[in-house]
């Protein structure tokens, strides 16, 4: 499957190849040319919704002789986020903005992100404007309610060229009868066409036009990093561009709001084969439960950041059975060396705690940190 060009634009750049945030000096063909590649996370929101949460989200890597790659995720996959609970990923954007967002699709997926870039709608339409549009081709009639029991057509099927604010449409565009994953294939067209219009030795215009946008482009990376970012992935031809969805089922049932589920052993290949170099642990990911003992608010995130990306899996969080903790729990359920090597590291990477060895084993958590008022999240 697909993808295009998103709403607000959440760019994280993988931690090992850097991009100066305000430089102009470096060439495109200087992005990904060290051993690791280099891994954006490209979310999307709309600028009227007041909730700021995600409407696309895509995982972009170039470099490190890896294929050039991007992952398409549907916002509304059920996962864990850190110091809320299972709940759509789209929402990290919503709860805790960028950190929360970043780390969540970092325990997704078991790769290292870590710059960010945000762009909204009115600012993405503007951009396509200042391109001169894209051409894309719809392969069927696109049809929406008039909200009085009949359809109307929204776009055409067949080859057409797109001002800003009409792709922009067309990217957010869902039909009464489609789920989210068919917005995800018109975000790759809409990707694709940004990108043919700068192929080969056009690429620096395209980083050019992205820098125009200045202060559009929100976050850690900005506009000048990300649009020669872009432009790399616009030297190449079409053909040497992988796209993948994530791998879902649908939940729910009928008059439920659409939701996903990962189907986990699928993502694990995906993510092998194609973000290797970008994984935080080659073996299985320890998983871990996430608890507040000390009230702070989104000490979750702070503690998350730091265990996550050495390589263990978050699957529970929420609040202690009270915020009394003056000492940090770390517990294992086992006493083995590989257990009690595990959360000696845990302790050192957070600066406080003590371990316990629970008496009870579990076989759904390998262990439990209880945050307590000595963790200092600075």
């Amino acid at each position: 499957m697909a993808i295009a060009a998103p709403i607000v634009l959440v760019v994280l750049i993988a931690a090992l190849v850097r991009i100066g945030h305000n430089s102009n000096n470096g060439s495109t063909s200087s992005i990904g040319a060290g051993p690791k590649p280099v891994t954006y996370l490209v979310m999307t929101v709309r600028a009227g919704d007041v909730s700021r949460q995600a409407d696309t989200m895509t995982v972009f890597s170039i470099g490190g002789k890896a294929t050039p790659y991007a992952l398409l995720i549907p916002t509304t996959t059920l996962t864990e986020i850190p110091g809320y609970g299972f709940d759509s990923i789209g929402r990290a954007l919503s709860f805790g903005r960028v950190p929360l967002a970043d780390v969540t699709v970092e325990n997704m997926l078991g790769v290292h992100v870590d710059h960010v870039a945000i762009i909204d709608d009115v600012a993405f339409a503007r951009f396509i404007d200042g391109i001169g549009g894209v051409t894309i081709s719809v392969p069927s009639n696109l049809f929406q309610s008039n909200g009085r029991g009949t359809l109307v057509p929204v776009f055409g099927a067949g080859t057409q060229s797109m001002r800003g604010g009409r792709a922009v449409r067309y990217l957010t565009f869902q039909a009464p009868d489609e789920t989210e994953l068919s917005r995800l294939a018109r975000e790759q067209q809409l990707w694709n066409g940004i990108f043919a219009k700068f192929a080969g030795s056009k690429a620096s215009d395209l980083a050019d036009r992205v820098r125009d946008i200045g202060n559009a482009v929100d976050g850690d990376a900005g506009a000048t990093a990300f649009g020669r970012y872009l432009a790399a992935f616009a030297q190449l031809a079409q053909s040497a561009r992988t796209y993948d969805v994530l791998p879902v089922t649908p939940v729910g049932g009928s008059g439920v709001e659409e939701a996903f589920r990962v189907n986990q052993d699928e993502l694990d290949v995906q993510v092998s084969r194609f973000l290797g170099g970008s994984m935080a642990s080659k073996k299985a990911r320890p998983r871990l439960q996430l608890l507040n003992g000390n009230g702070t608010p989104e000490v979750g995130v702070s503690v998350a950041q730091k265990l996550i990306p050495q390589g263990l899996r978050l699957v529970d969080s929420g609040n202690a059975r009270s915020f009394d903790f003056a000492v940090t729990k770390i517990i294992v359920y086992a006493d083995d060396p590989e257990a009690l090597a595990l959360a000696e590291h845990i302790k050192q990477l957070l600066g406080a705690g003590e371990i316990e060895v629970a008496r009870r084993p579990q076989t759904s958590i390998d262990v439990t940190v209880v945050i307590g008022k000595d963790y200092r999240a600075a």
